[in-house]
Protein backbone atom coordinates (compact mmCIF):
# COMPACT_ATOMS: atom_id res chain seq x y z
CA UNK A 1 0.00 0.00 0.00
CA UNK A 2 1.47 3.54 -0.98
CA UNK A 3 0.69 7.01 1.00
CA UNK A 4 -0.74 9.04 -1.89
CA UNK A 5 -1.22 12.70 -1.70
CA UNK A 6 -4.73 13.81 -1.12
CA UNK A 7 -4.70 17.38 -1.38
CA UNK A 8 -5.83 18.09 -4.93
CA UNK A 9 -9.15 19.69 -5.11
CA UNK A 10 -12.24 18.03 -3.90
CA UNK A 11 -13.40 15.55 -4.35
CA UNK A 12 -10.92 13.22 -4.29
CA UNK A 13 -11.65 9.62 -5.51
CA UNK A 14 -10.47 6.29 -3.25
CA UNK A 15 -10.34 3.77 -5.99
CA UNK A 16 -7.16 1.57 -4.62
CA UNK A 17 -6.23 -0.01 -1.25
CA UNK A 18 -3.78 2.82 -0.50
CA UNK A 19 -3.53 5.65 2.17
CA UNK A 20 -5.03 8.99 1.14
CA UNK A 21 -3.46 11.50 2.91
CA UNK A 22 -5.15 14.63 3.21
CA UNK A 23 -2.26 16.41 5.34
CA UNK A 24 -3.16 19.56 7.87
CA UNK A 25 -6.71 19.64 7.06
CA UNK A 26 -7.14 22.26 9.81
CA UNK A 27 -4.18 24.24 8.75
CA UNK A 28 -3.46 24.96 11.99
CA UNK A 29 -6.71 27.74 12.23
CA UNK A 30 -9.94 24.87 12.69
CA UNK A 31 -9.48 21.66 15.31
CA UNK A 32 -12.32 19.96 13.17
CA UNK A 33 -12.96 18.93 9.27
CA UNK A 34 -15.84 17.02 8.14
CA UNK A 35 -15.72 14.59 5.34
CA UNK A 36 -18.58 13.44 3.34
CA UNK A 37 -17.83 10.17 1.66
CA UNK A 38 -20.31 8.79 -1.19
CA UNK A 39 -20.02 5.71 -2.32
CA UNK A 40 -20.20 4.80 -6.17
CA UNK A 41 -21.12 1.25 -5.88
CA UNK A 42 -17.62 1.40 -3.21
CA UNK A 43 -16.59 -2.26 -2.08
CA UNK A 44 -14.00 -1.94 0.59
CA UNK A 45 -12.85 -0.56 3.92
CA UNK A 46 -12.04 2.57 4.95
CA UNK A 47 -10.09 3.47 8.56
CA UNK A 48 -9.76 7.63 9.55
CA UNK A 49 -6.11 7.83 10.79
CA UNK A 50 -3.83 10.64 12.19
CA UNK A 51 -0.16 11.26 13.09
CA UNK A 52 1.75 14.24 14.50
CA UNK A 53 1.31 17.21 11.43
CA UNK A 54 3.98 17.60 9.31
CA UNK A 55 6.00 14.41 10.57
CA UNK A 56 6.51 11.27 9.03
CA UNK A 57 5.28 9.51 11.88
CA UNK A 58 3.18 6.23 11.04
CA UNK A 59 -0.72 7.20 10.80
CA UNK A 60 -2.49 5.20 13.58
CA UNK A 61 -6.30 4.73 13.48
CA UNK A 62 -8.04 7.84 15.28
CA UNK A 63 -11.66 8.20 16.30
CA UNK A 64 -14.28 10.70 14.69
CA UNK A 65 -17.83 11.93 15.38
CA UNK A 66 -20.31 9.62 13.33
CA UNK A 67 -23.19 12.13 11.66
CA UNK A 68 -24.30 9.19 8.61
CA UNK A 69 -22.71 6.58 8.42
CA UNK A 70 -22.24 3.83 6.11
CA UNK A 71 -25.60 4.84 4.61
CA UNK A 72 -27.66 5.58 7.88
CA UNK A 73 -28.47 8.74 9.94
CA UNK A 74 -26.20 8.30 13.40
CA UNK A 75 -26.35 9.75 16.61
CA UNK A 76 -23.18 12.17 16.71
CA UNK A 77 -21.01 9.32 18.97
CA UNK A 78 -17.73 9.41 18.60
CA UNK A 79 -16.33 5.90 17.08
CA UNK A 80 -13.10 4.03 15.20
CA UNK A 81 -15.86 2.03 13.04
CA UNK A 82 -14.78 1.03 9.67
CA UNK A 83 -16.40 3.32 6.68
CA UNK A 84 -17.81 0.87 3.99
CA UNK A 85 -20.62 2.87 2.53
CA UNK A 86 -21.82 6.69 2.40
CA UNK A 87 -20.94 8.54 5.18
CA UNK A 88 -20.47 12.19 7.20
CA UNK A 89 -18.21 11.96 9.62
CA UNK A 90 -16.45 14.90 11.94
CA UNK A 91 -12.68 14.47 12.89
CA UNK A 92 -10.66 16.34 15.68
CA UNK A 93 -7.66 16.86 13.73
CA UNK A 94 -5.82 19.35 15.85
CA UNK A 95 -1.96 18.76 15.92
CA UNK A 96 -2.42 16.46 12.85
CA UNK A 97 -2.38 15.31 9.71
CA UNK A 98 -5.50 13.54 8.46
CA UNK A 99 -4.80 10.31 6.25
CA UNK A 100 -8.17 7.71 5.07
CA UNK A 101 -6.55 4.74 4.98
CA UNK A 102 -8.75 2.42 2.07
CA UNK A 103 -7.47 -0.99 3.94
CA UNK A 104 -9.25 -3.28 1.72
CA UNK A 105 -10.88 -2.38 -1.72
CA UNK A 106 -12.43 -4.94 -4.35
CA UNK A 107 -15.06 -2.41 -6.92
CA UNK A 108 -16.49 1.11 -7.24
CA UNK A 109 -15.47 4.43 -5.57
CA UNK A 110 -15.56 6.79 -2.74
CA UNK A 111 -15.46 10.55 -3.33
CA UNK A 112 -14.35 12.56 -0.56
CA UNK A 113 -14.91 15.61 0.62
CA UNK A 114 -13.10 17.44 2.96
CA UNK A 115 -14.44 20.61 4.74
CA UNK A 116 -12.98 22.58 7.75
CA UNK A 117 -15.90 23.24 10.49
CA UNK A 118 -15.43 26.79 11.03
CA UNK A 119 -17.43 28.55 13.77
Amino acid sequence: MAILNANGAPPITINTADTYNFGDVSSGEVGVCEFHLVSSAFSGSITVKGRARGTTNAFVAIPYAKQHLNGAVADGSTVSTAITDTSIIQVDSSGLDIALDCTSYASGSMAVTPTRAVG
